[in-house]
């Protein structure tokens, strides 16, 4: 059985937040737990983010942690990330690098990288809506142009990029110059269930104010129970129907 002492020692040890500290009548072993856990944690990225750190160093970069590239805006940092992306197998540190490289200001010397490490990844190594990959064609959805259409569309239609595809379908309602394009993706991805994949194509569908999409998406509707999801497929309708009465 450990003690308060031991716990509050802990706590102090790996720097928790003062909100977090132990207080008496605590269930003392499950707080000890969790703290002998997040140790191990920061120790992982720690010991994963020391070569880096070195290799920045030896760049003249000194940073006490990775927030700090983008906080003090260090552009020069962005070449070593570049080049320690694909090597870093530390899932947190990795994310932490994916997050910098796709910040606006970073993202044009970073894209092809990003690209890069999104298809190196199997995707069966990387499953479920918080993957690595997920994270990635977020940043890549997140920072696309019209000239990013076709990027979008491929990585929108492989059914093998699971989760990931759906901030890439997102994007594909940004863009009315290119519905010619995307349109005819988007319908077929409307009777896509995978992922809630034809969730977002509709709501695409809304923003692209396409009339064709309207019976598919209300009939969607009437068998939709998410919460939010009713509210996001209705606000597609709404927009579909306000275009469609300018029309008449």
């Amino acid at each position: 059985m450990v003690t308060f002492d031991e716990v509050f020692a802990l706590a102090v040890e790996i720097g928790e937040s003062s909100d977090f500290l132990p207080q008496a009548g605590d269930d003392l072993e499950a707080i000890y737990a969790r703290l002998v856990n997040k140790r191990e944690w920061i120790q992982a990225y720690q010991s994963a983010a020391a070569p880096l750190f070195s290799a920045l160093s030896a760049e003249g970069i000194r940073i006490r942690r990775m927030a700090d590239i983008r906080f003090l805006d260090i552009p020069e940092a962005i070449p070593v990330l570049i080049r320690w992306l694909p090597r870093v197998t530390q899932e947190d540190l990795k994310r932490d690098i994916i997050s910098t490289l796709g910040d606006r200001r970073y993202f044009p010397q970073s894209k092809q990288a990003l690209i890069d490490e999104f298809y190196r990844i199997d995707p069966k190594d990387d499953p479920g809506d918080n993957s690595v990959r997920f994270l990635i064609s977020n940043v890549l959805a997140r920072n696309a142009k019209a000239a990013d259409i076709e990027l979008m569309m491929t990585l929108a239609e492989d059914p093998r990029n699971g989760s990931a595809r759906t901030s890439p379908i997102q994007a594909l309602g940004r863009y009315k110059a290119k519905r010619a394009l995307t349109v005819p993706l988007l319908m077929v991805l409307l009777d896509d269930d995978r992922d809630y994949v034809w969730a977002y194509a509709a709501v695409a569908l809304g923003l692209l104010r396409v009339s064709e999409a309207r019976d598919k998406i209300a009939e969607r509707l009437k068998a939709e129970d998410h919460p939010d999801w009713i509210i996001d497929l209705k606000k597609a309708l709404k927009r579909i129907d306000e275009a469609a009465s300018k029309e008449v």
